[in-house]
């Protein structure tokens, strides 16, 4: 398992109880991806430019796991009287106060349910469902298609009374085929 899937597998375990770690697993998969994903940028270290063009390529993907009844795939977020798209968001607010000690706590608040947006008090809301949606966009991006975990990871989608268990390791680098699977729009990609 590579440094990548080595991270998104960790996400994925912490998710349920940590969404703060998890979030700092997905940020380092990212950080690694992009690296490989946007060499060009990367020998440069331009490493703020290949995160958030990660994000930016993906946020269409990431935004329709969010929100998958609504039509829009692109959101600017006012925070503090600035606009942000997602991928300054993840860059800025989330990625660099998880993993250099920014003081996360003065940008985000953590939600356990579909929460998306800005809080009352000017926080941008990570809820669950954003931070699945950034290890899925991960795990199906193509340049991840040769991924691999060591051991089985799934996913429950749907109702909880009747959840869709959805075994993630038949999905790398199949974004396309996830959301046929999940029963949503690919008309974005």
């Amino acid at each position: 398992m590579n440094k990548i899937n080595r991270s998104l597998f960790r996400a994925f375990r912490s998710i349920d109880d940590d969404l703060e770690e998890a979030l700092q697993h997905i940020s380092i998969a990212v950080d690694a991806l992009s690296k490989e994903k946007y060499p060009h940028l990367a020998k440069n270290g331009k490493v703020g430019q290949r995160i958030k063009k990660f994000i930016g390529d993906n946020e269409g993907f990431i935004m329709r796991l969010c929100m998958p009844n609504v039509q829009a795939i692109s959101f600017m977020y006012s925070i503090r009287g600035t606009n942000y798209p997602l991928s300054q968001v993840f860059y800025k607010l989330i990625r660099s106060s998880l993993l250099h000690g920014d003081g996360f706590e003065k940008h985000l608040v953590f939600d356990s349910g579909a929460a998306l947006g800005v809080s009352k008090k000017g926080k941008f809301i990570v809820s669950y469902a954003m931070v699945n949606a950034f290890a899925l966009a991960i795990l199906t991006d193509p340049k991840n298609s040769d991924g691999e975990f060591s051991e089985p990871v799934s996913i429950y989608y749907g109702v909880k009374e009747n959840p869709d268990i959805i075994q993630l390791d038949t999905y790398f680098g199949k974004q396309v085929e996830l959301l046929q699977r999940l029963g949503l729009s690919t008309s974005f990609l």
